[in-house]
Protein backbone atom coordinates (compact mmCIF):
# COMPACT_ATOMS: atom_id res chain seq x y z
CA UNK A 1 0.00 0.00 0.00
CA UNK A 2 2.92 2.30 0.75
CA UNK A 3 4.40 1.42 -2.78
CA UNK A 4 0.92 2.48 -4.60
CA UNK A 5 0.71 5.84 -2.32
CA UNK A 6 4.30 7.05 -2.99
CA UNK A 7 3.40 6.11 -7.09
CA UNK A 8 0.35 8.33 -6.89
CA UNK A 9 2.57 10.96 -5.15
CA UNK A 10 5.10 10.64 -7.67
CA UNK A 11 2.77 11.14 -10.45
CA UNK A 12 1.44 14.29 -8.59
CA UNK A 13 4.74 15.58 -7.80
CA UNK A 14 6.10 14.90 -11.59
CA UNK A 15 2.45 16.84 -13.29
CA UNK A 16 2.76 19.80 -10.84
CA UNK A 17 7.18 20.32 -11.32
CA UNK A 18 6.65 19.45 -15.37
CA UNK A 19 3.61 22.31 -15.72
CA UNK A 20 5.37 24.81 -13.81
CA UNK A 21 8.43 24.69 -15.85
CA UNK A 22 6.60 25.20 -19.08
CA UNK A 23 4.31 28.03 -17.10
CA UNK A 24 7.70 29.27 -15.94
CA UNK A 25 8.91 29.48 -19.28
CA UNK A 26 5.80 31.26 -20.44
CA UNK A 27 6.06 33.96 -17.52
CA UNK A 28 9.68 34.37 -18.20
CA UNK A 29 8.94 35.44 -22.13
CA UNK A 30 5.96 37.59 -21.25
CA UNK A 31 6.66 39.21 -17.89
CA UNK A 32 10.88 39.50 -18.55
CA UNK A 33 12.95 41.62 -20.92
CA UNK A 34 15.22 37.57 -21.56
CA UNK A 35 14.45 36.98 -24.68
CA UNK A 36 13.23 33.27 -26.15
CA UNK A 37 16.65 31.33 -26.07
CA UNK A 38 17.73 32.11 -23.16
CA UNK A 39 14.28 31.38 -21.42
CA UNK A 40 14.28 28.24 -23.27
CA UNK A 41 17.64 27.14 -22.09
CA UNK A 42 16.56 28.30 -18.67
CA UNK A 43 13.82 25.76 -18.65
CA UNK A 44 16.68 23.10 -19.77
CA UNK A 45 18.30 23.52 -16.47
CA UNK A 46 15.41 23.78 -14.08
CA UNK A 47 14.03 20.62 -15.63
CA UNK A 48 17.01 18.39 -14.45
CA UNK A 49 15.51 17.77 -11.62
CA UNK A 50 12.85 15.79 -13.46
CA UNK A 51 15.50 12.69 -13.16
CA UNK A 52 15.28 12.71 -8.93
CA UNK A 53 11.64 13.19 -8.97
CA UNK A 54 11.94 10.10 -11.32
CA UNK A 55 14.65 7.87 -9.18
CA UNK A 56 12.53 8.73 -6.00
CA UNK A 57 9.10 7.91 -6.60
CA UNK A 58 9.50 5.26 -9.53
CA UNK A 59 13.03 4.32 -9.65
CA UNK A 60 13.41 1.54 -12.49
CA UNK A 61 10.01 0.98 -13.36
CA UNK A 62 7.28 1.07 -16.17
CA UNK A 63 5.65 4.37 -14.73
CA UNK A 64 8.63 5.93 -15.10
CA UNK A 65 8.86 5.36 -19.17
CA UNK A 66 5.28 5.83 -19.30
CA UNK A 67 5.86 9.41 -17.52
CA UNK A 68 8.72 10.24 -20.11
CA UNK A 69 6.56 9.10 -23.27
CA UNK A 70 3.88 11.75 -21.79
CA UNK A 71 6.35 14.59 -21.39
CA UNK A 72 7.96 13.69 -24.82
CA UNK A 73 3.80 13.97 -26.12
CA UNK A 74 3.02 17.10 -24.27
CA UNK A 75 6.59 19.33 -25.33
CA UNK A 76 5.63 18.15 -28.67
CA UNK A 77 2.43 19.80 -28.77
CA UNK A 78 3.97 22.81 -26.63
CA UNK A 79 6.47 23.84 -29.11
CA UNK A 80 4.79 22.74 -32.41
CA UNK A 81 1.53 23.42 -31.43
CA UNK A 82 0.33 26.55 -33.59
CA UNK A 83 -1.75 27.37 -30.25
CA UNK A 84 1.60 27.69 -28.26
CA UNK A 85 3.77 30.09 -29.06
CA UNK A 86 6.04 29.19 -25.99
CA UNK A 87 9.58 27.80 -26.19
CA UNK A 88 10.67 29.25 -29.25
CA UNK A 89 13.86 30.81 -30.37
CA UNK A 90 15.35 34.07 -31.73
CA UNK A 91 15.96 33.33 -34.99
CA UNK A 92 13.03 30.84 -35.67
CA UNK A 93 8.97 30.92 -34.88
CA UNK A 94 8.61 27.50 -33.98
CA UNK A 95 11.41 25.42 -32.27
CA UNK A 96 11.24 21.70 -31.91
CA UNK A 97 14.49 21.66 -29.33
CA UNK A 98 12.36 21.19 -26.46
CA UNK A 99 10.65 18.30 -27.80
CA UNK A 100 13.54 16.79 -29.27
CA UNK A 101 14.77 16.59 -25.37
CA UNK A 102 11.36 14.74 -24.18
CA UNK A 103 11.68 12.36 -27.27
CA UNK A 104 14.97 11.56 -26.67
CA UNK A 105 14.50 10.98 -23.02
CA UNK A 106 11.98 8.83 -23.57
CA UNK A 107 13.14 6.90 -25.88
CA UNK A 108 16.67 6.10 -23.49
CA UNK A 109 14.05 5.07 -21.02
CA UNK A 110 12.40 3.14 -23.68
CA UNK A 111 15.33 1.01 -24.46
CA UNK A 112 17.00 1.28 -21.18
CA UNK A 113 13.58 -0.94 -20.01
CA UNK A 114 13.69 -3.11 -22.55
CA UNK A 115 17.21 -3.98 -22.28
CA UNK A 116 17.26 -3.91 -17.91
CA UNK A 117 18.00 -2.56 -14.66
CA UNK A 118 21.79 -2.23 -15.16
CA UNK A 119 21.42 0.39 -17.83
CA UNK A 120 18.96 2.51 -15.33
CA UNK A 121 21.93 5.06 -13.66
CA UNK A 122 23.62 5.54 -17.36
CA UNK A 123 20.16 7.39 -18.61
CA UNK A 124 20.62 9.90 -15.47
CA UNK A 125 24.12 10.94 -16.51
CA UNK A 126 23.05 10.83 -20.26
CA UNK A 127 20.19 13.18 -18.87
CA UNK A 128 22.37 15.70 -16.89
CA UNK A 129 24.68 15.84 -20.05
CA UNK A 130 22.06 16.87 -21.86
CA UNK A 131 19.96 19.23 -19.71
CA UNK A 132 22.87 20.72 -17.70
CA UNK A 133 25.52 20.64 -20.14
CA UNK A 134 23.49 22.26 -23.39
CA UNK A 135 21.19 24.52 -20.72
CA UNK A 136 24.29 26.63 -19.43
CA UNK A 137 26.42 26.78 -22.65
CA UNK A 138 24.54 29.74 -23.85
CA UNK A 139 24.09 31.29 -20.08
CA UNK A 140 27.50 31.33 -19.45
CA UNK A 141 27.99 32.68 -23.36
CA UNK A 142 25.56 35.46 -22.57
CA UNK A 143 28.03 36.56 -19.17
CA UNK A 144 31.08 36.96 -21.21
CA UNK A 145 29.20 39.01 -24.33
CA UNK A 146 31.44 40.45 -27.46
CA UNK A 147 34.93 39.08 -25.48
CA UNK A 148 33.42 35.49 -26.53
CA UNK A 149 34.97 34.27 -29.76
CA UNK A 150 31.88 32.42 -31.89
CA UNK A 151 33.37 29.73 -34.33
CA UNK A 152 30.75 29.24 -36.23
CA UNK A 153 27.26 29.74 -36.25
CA UNK A 154 25.83 29.62 -32.93
CA UNK A 155 28.76 28.01 -31.14
CA UNK A 156 31.23 29.92 -29.18
CA UNK A 157 34.45 28.89 -27.26
CA UNK A 158 32.96 29.75 -23.32
CA UNK A 159 29.85 27.67 -24.04
CA UNK A 160 31.85 24.68 -26.08
CA UNK A 161 34.38 24.85 -22.70
CA UNK A 162 31.19 25.10 -20.44
CA UNK A 163 29.49 21.83 -21.97
CA UNK A 164 32.66 20.60 -21.55
CA UNK A 165 33.49 21.51 -17.83
CA UNK A 166 29.20 20.73 -16.99
CA UNK A 167 28.92 17.72 -18.56
CA UNK A 168 32.76 16.15 -16.54
CA UNK A 169 31.29 17.23 -13.34
CA UNK A 170 27.75 15.90 -13.71
CA UNK A 171 29.52 12.16 -14.67
CA UNK A 172 31.83 12.64 -11.89
CA UNK A 173 29.32 13.19 -9.21
CA UNK A 174 27.41 10.08 -10.55
CA UNK A 175 29.64 8.29 -10.31
CA UNK A 176 30.59 9.39 -7.05
CA UNK A 177 26.57 9.78 -5.70
CA UNK A 178 26.57 5.87 -6.79
CA UNK A 179 29.64 4.76 -6.57
CA UNK A 180 29.93 3.44 -9.90
CA UNK A 181 33.19 3.59 -10.27
CA UNK A 182 33.92 5.28 -13.54
CA UNK A 183 37.16 5.87 -14.19
CA UNK A 184 38.77 10.05 -14.57
CA UNK A 185 39.71 8.87 -18.24
CA UNK A 186 36.81 7.60 -18.91
CA UNK A 187 34.76 10.64 -17.48
CA UNK A 188 36.49 13.12 -19.48
CA UNK A 189 35.59 11.06 -22.32
CA UNK A 190 32.04 11.36 -21.48
CA UNK A 191 32.45 15.03 -21.11
CA UNK A 192 34.47 15.13 -24.62
CA UNK A 193 31.72 13.15 -26.62
CA UNK A 194 28.83 15.85 -24.71
CA UNK A 195 31.15 18.58 -26.15
CA UNK A 196 31.40 16.90 -29.55
CA UNK A 197 27.22 16.01 -29.97
CA UNK A 198 26.29 20.13 -28.60
CA UNK A 199 29.18 21.48 -31.16
CA UNK A 200 27.81 19.69 -34.09
CA UNK A 201 24.09 19.93 -33.35
CA UNK A 202 21.86 22.72 -34.31
CA UNK A 203 18.18 24.25 -34.27
CA UNK A 204 17.77 21.60 -31.52
CA UNK A 205 18.98 18.77 -33.09
CA UNK A 206 21.80 18.36 -30.05
CA UNK A 207 18.97 17.80 -27.90
CA UNK A 208 18.75 14.32 -29.62
CA UNK A 209 22.42 13.75 -30.28
CA UNK A 210 23.63 14.65 -26.73
CA UNK A 211 21.49 11.89 -24.96
CA UNK A 212 21.79 8.93 -27.84
CA UNK A 213 25.37 9.85 -28.19
CA UNK A 214 26.23 9.37 -24.36
CA UNK A 215 23.95 6.95 -23.56
CA UNK A 216 25.34 4.73 -26.32
CA UNK A 217 28.87 5.64 -24.91
CA UNK A 218 28.04 4.22 -21.23
CA UNK A 219 26.24 1.27 -22.64
CA UNK A 220 29.24 0.39 -25.07
CA UNK A 221 31.51 0.68 -22.03
CA UNK A 222 29.38 -1.23 -19.86
CA UNK A 223 29.68 -3.91 -21.71
CA UNK A 224 33.79 -3.67 -21.87
CA UNK A 225 33.67 -2.31 -25.14
CA UNK A 226 35.06 1.00 -25.02
CA UNK A 227 38.49 0.20 -25.02
CA UNK A 228 41.60 3.28 -24.24
CA UNK A 229 42.35 3.53 -27.78
CA UNK A 230 38.67 4.41 -27.99
CA UNK A 231 38.35 7.05 -25.24
CA UNK A 232 41.43 8.52 -26.75
CA UNK A 233 39.47 9.43 -29.96
CA UNK A 234 36.76 10.50 -27.87
CA UNK A 235 38.72 12.86 -25.46
CA UNK A 236 40.64 14.49 -28.91
CA UNK A 237 37.53 14.81 -31.18
CA UNK A 238 36.08 18.25 -29.27
CA UNK A 239 39.85 19.41 -29.88
CA UNK A 240 40.00 18.42 -33.87
CA UNK A 241 36.86 19.92 -34.20
CA UNK A 242 37.04 23.17 -32.79
CA UNK A 243 40.35 23.84 -34.86
CA UNK A 244 39.05 22.32 -38.04
CA UNK A 245 35.29 23.76 -38.03
CA UNK A 246 36.46 26.77 -36.06
CA UNK A 247 39.07 27.63 -38.69
CA UNK A 248 37.43 27.03 -41.35
CA UNK A 249 39.11 24.71 -42.25
CA UNK A 250 36.41 22.46 -42.61
CA UNK A 251 32.44 22.93 -42.23
CA UNK A 252 30.28 21.60 -39.69
CA UNK A 253 28.97 18.89 -41.66
CA UNK A 254 32.14 17.75 -43.21
CA UNK A 255 33.66 17.51 -39.20
CA UNK A 256 30.91 15.56 -38.54
CA UNK A 257 31.38 12.95 -41.32
CA UNK A 258 35.00 13.13 -39.70
CA UNK A 259 34.06 12.80 -36.11
CA UNK A 260 32.10 9.54 -37.31
CA UNK A 261 34.94 8.26 -39.22
CA UNK A 262 37.72 8.72 -36.65
CA UNK A 263 35.08 7.25 -33.84
CA UNK A 264 34.37 3.96 -36.05
CA UNK A 265 38.41 3.97 -36.67
CA UNK A 266 39.10 4.03 -32.65
CA UNK A 267 36.12 1.55 -31.85
CA UNK A 268 37.42 -0.86 -35.04
CA UNK A 269 40.85 -0.04 -35.08
CA UNK A 270 44.25 0.50 -33.15
CA UNK A 271 46.62 3.54 -32.11
CA UNK A 272 48.23 3.17 -35.28
CA UNK A 273 45.55 4.11 -38.09
CA UNK A 274 44.14 6.75 -34.97
CA UNK A 275 47.65 8.47 -35.03
CA UNK A 276 47.30 8.77 -38.67
CA UNK A 277 44.31 10.38 -39.30
CA UNK A 278 44.77 12.37 -36.54
CA UNK A 279 47.98 13.98 -37.91
CA UNK A 280 46.32 13.71 -41.39
CA UNK A 281 43.23 15.92 -39.41
CA UNK A 282 45.81 18.79 -38.38
CA UNK A 283 47.90 18.97 -41.45
CA UNK A 284 44.82 19.84 -43.50
CA UNK A 285 43.62 22.15 -41.19
CA UNK A 286 47.03 23.67 -41.03
CA UNK A 287 47.80 24.27 -44.75
CA UNK A 288 44.27 25.48 -45.21
CA UNK A 289 44.17 28.37 -42.46
CA UNK A 290 47.72 28.94 -43.35
CA UNK A 291 46.63 29.05 -46.95
CA UNK A 292 44.04 31.51 -46.36
CA UNK A 293 46.41 34.14 -44.20
CA UNK A 294 48.46 33.86 -47.84
CA UNK A 295 45.48 34.81 -49.99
Amino acid sequence: MEKELLTVIGYIVFTVYTCGIMALGVLMEKKTNIDKTLCRKLTHVISALVWVICYFFFGFSLHWVILNIIGAIVLGFVTLSDRFSAFGRDDSEKSPGMFYFGLSTAVVALICYLVGEQLYLYTGIAYYCLALGDGFAPITARIFGKGNREFCQGKTLIGTLTVFVVSFLSTLVFSEVFGMGLTLGFVISVAALTTVAEFYGFRGTDNISIEFFVFGYLVLYHFGLVTPVFQTVMILSPILAVLAVGSGAMTRDGGFCAFLLFAFVGFFGGLVPIIFIALLFLISTAVSVIGKKLD
